[in-house]
């Protein structure tokens, strides 16, 4: 099973049937935005127009209800206003933008935490992580509980830490906008090609 948004790629390798996920629709969209907003099965009545902004940003994609309705859980409505502001920045509403939101609300040891699990711990077992990270002065027990919080990650039943590839590419895409253009320069590395460029590099260097 191959998972992309690019269908172009899909065709690229040769994928026979293509399934695309549907959207869930207004109601469900809905419920699901309560559950992790309001712990509820309803909206809170003065929630009820910022609901519907919200969810006309998220666009039914389930990861960015979720992510969108954990962040903004027990804040008050003058943060789900700054919130919808910010959106609105982004004109072209990606989904890119409603996760960006979550990850700028997290402070700067979480936002590195984010980015190491991105980049190097997606799919790793939670205790290696957790260690690692505590070695390297991180705090990750009430960092990863953060993120768990934020829907950012999740600990699955092999007790491997699990990041939707969504957010793991925002993390990457982050790292590269905050980052020198030259992959050397670089906060992070993440697959052997960009270590055997820089590599090759400092050998024709010398």
């Amino acid at each position: 099973m191959v998972i992309s948004r690019d269908e172009h790629i899909l065709k690229e390798y040769g994928v026979d049937v293509v399934y695309k996920v549907p959207l869930l629709d207004w109601t469900n969209s809905r419920h699901l935005l309560c559950q992790k907003a309001f712990k509820l099965d309803h909206i809170m009545s003065s929630y009820d127009k910022l609901v519907n902004d919200i969810l006309h940003y998220a666009h039914g994609l389930p990861l960015a209800i979720t992510v969108l309705g954990s962040f903004l859980c027990g804040r008050d409505i003058s943060d789900w206003r700054s919130a919808l502001s910010r959106l609105r920045e982004s004109s072209d509403k990606d989904v890119m933008n409603v996760l960006q939101l979550s990850f700028d609300g997290l402070n700067e040891a979480e936002k590195e935490i984010f980015l190491h699990i991105a980049c190097f711990f997606n799919m790793r077992w939670e205790r290696y992580v957790r260690n690692v990270l505590n070695c390297c002065g991180f705090h990750a027990d009430i960092g990863l509980s953060v993120l768990t919080d934020k829907s950012l990650i999740s600990i699955n039943e092999s007790q491997m830490i699990d990041m939707h590839g969504l957010l793991a590419e925002l993390g990457r895409k982050i790292v590269q906008e905050n980052s020198n253009k030259e992959q050397k320069r670089w906060s992070r590395l993440w697959c052997k090609k960009q270590a055997d460029n820089i590599m090759l590099e400092k050998m024709v260097k010398q």
